[in-house]
């Protein structure tokens, strides 16, 4: 039988691609945290500044967007930039297929349906550019 009572609670375990496991002993199932003011890395100024700002300013069209649809290069159009949520999708709480779903497309009125416009501050290191239909 097991331990009640004083037992240790287990930490959660979020199931990621090809079977590995991500540990948030203190999170529950919620997404691990994402370093200051809730930003997904204390080092993306840095990536910012390797990546060049320019690359932020170039337009990217509905052909280009399009383009990028598939799990492997997911590319979506949010409020009038385009994100590279490649790398994300796999961590987002939801799961991926609500991501992956938008690959391609501009996915405005889903993300708004269910997230507020700030959240996408947290993004600025995939910011890949502006999204001119």
């Amino acid at each position: 039988g097991g331990r009640r009572g004083g037992a240790r609670a287990q930490p959660a375990r979020r199931q990621l691609a090809a079977g590995v496991h991500r540990v948030w002993p203190d999170r529950g199932a919620a997404a691990p945290r994402r370093g200051p003011k809730g930003g997904r890395s204390t080092n993306r100024g840095v990536r910012r500044a390797a990546a060049g700002q320019a690359s932020n300013a170039r337009e990217i069209t509905v052909e280009e967007l399009a383009l990028h649809n598939t799990p492997e290069d997911c590319w979506v159009a949010l409020h009038g930039k385009v994100y590279d949520l490649t790398e994300f999708a796999p961590e987002h709480p939801p799961g991926t297929t609500s991501i992956t779903r938008l690959g391609g497309t501009d996915g405005t009125a889903a993300f708004h349906a269910v997230h507020n416009r700030g959240m996408l501050d947290d993004f600025d290191d995939v910011h890949v550019g502006m999204f001119v239909s």
